[in-house]
């Protein structure tokens, strides 16, 4: 069949296309308008992720685990002095978070804090954060997730694969469970 043919067999579609996505054009307006909460959301996001950062991380009473948690426990004094920074000059930690050097994203293992999007995680996978620099495990977040997978597997069929899967998953996270209980 050629091209010309094609054309016009299709036609229609062409036309119908045309139509559907020019009915989404007439809302272009609506976020142009500075009225519009998603630029109240943009404005007060990173003022939200630092004080979540700051409250989450920063002044836990529980230890921070994974590469960050170990950046942030650490007792060099030039990290001390960092942390007391931004503990101290709150503008300043919202800048960071402004500029994108600082991020802030909870997860079931603790939080992420990388500004860019994951590249670890391309299946629902936690276990993907075990070894990434930007991670700030708590170990109440490894037990309860170990606890939560566990009752998982209880209600998979133990001969089909979502049931290897994800006891594989729960081997892995009762690894990372020893490993830091044991630090």
């Amino acid at each position: 069949m050629s091209l010309p043919t094609l054309k016009r067999q299709l036609h229609h579609i062409t036309r119908e296309m045309t139509i559907y996505y020019s009915n989404g054009a007439g809302f272009s307006d609506l976020f142009n308008n500075p009225e519009h909460f998603m630029h109240e959301l943009k404005k007060t996001k990173p003022k939200a992720d630092a004080l979540a950062y700051i409250y989450n991380v920063l002044l836990s009473d529980e230890p921070i685990k994974g590469a960050h948690g170990h950046h942030i426990n650490n007792a060099n004094n030039l990290h001390e002095a960092n942390k007391i920074i931004l503990l101290e000059n709150r503008k300043k930690t919202v800048d960071m978070f402004k500029k994108g050097e600082l991020a802030y994203t909870e997860t079931a293992l603790g939080a992420c804090t990388s500004s860019a999007p994951c590249d670890k995680r391309l299946l629902r996978s936690f276990t993907a954060c075990f070894s990434c620099p930007k991670a700030a495990i708590k170990s109440s977040k490894v037990d309860l997730l170990v606890s939560r997978q566990k009752q998982f597997l209880n209600r998979l069929d133990t001969s089909s694969i979502e049931y290897q899967t994800e006891r594989k998953e729960l081997e892995e996270l009762l690894h990372l469970q020893k490993k830091i209980n044991c630090s």
